[in-house]
């Protein structure tokens, strides 16, 4: 299993040191992420919890390993540790179609299958059809787009960053994303520590 975390680790880190098409800000912040994953341990803790969504992300891995690199590389080493995640959802305010509509997942983190308090390295997987609507958080944030999928930020149009794509989202920036007609597979990296 330590194997298949570090393929995975080693796979966003080069992705990460690769981004393109982001601010100056996001390139730095990518940067830093990628070093601080190439130092982290990637020892195994048993954290699981079930995924109800475990049919959409079979189809979203199947879209996936379709498509060239860098995003079916993701996809070996990913498909085998999924069912040892510590999958969750937030609480959505009533909106029940979104709530069960998509799940969200740590592998590397406070709360992940590998303990980090620098970076968290997560996943979003949303069925079709699907809005997650407009959050913001502290920390700054670069996705990996996996799948086809549409972002915003503020008040600005939706955009399609495409699979191999990036986002990058400025701290406490408020941001929305959406799925169309196939399901939204994306990876998610927050800088939590100001000083990487």
């Amino acid at each position: 299993m330590e194997k298949l975390l570090n393929d995975f680790g080693d796979h966003v880190s080069r992705s990460l040191a690769d981004i393109h098409d982001v601010p100056q800000a996001g390139f730095l912040a990518a940067k830093q992420m990628a070093n601080v994953l190439q130092r982290t341990p990637m020892h195994l803790r048993s954290v699981r919890r079930e995924n109800p969504l475990s049919d959409e992300l079979e189809a979203a891995l199947g879209l996936a390993c379709q498509l060239d690199e860098p995003v079916s590389k993701f996809v070996p080493s990913f498909s085998k540790f999924a069912d040892q995640l510590p999958w969750y959802r937030r609480a959505a305010r009533g909106d029940v179609v979104f709530e069960h509509g998509y799940i969200n997942a740590e592998v590397i983190g406070p709360k992940g299958i590998v303990f980090s308090d620098e970076i968290t390295v997560g996943v979003t997987l949303m069925r079709p059809d699907i809005v997650y609507p407009d959050h913001h958080h502290p920390p700054e944030e670069v996705y990996i787009v996996l799948s086809p999928g549409f972002w915003r930020q503020k008040d600005e149009e939706w955009w399609a960053p495409g699979p191999g794509g990036y986002v990058y989202n400025v701290p406490d920036i408020l941001h929305a994303m959406k799925s169309d007609a196939d399901p939204l597979f994306a990876i998610w990296c927050l800088n939590l520590s100001p000083e990487i």
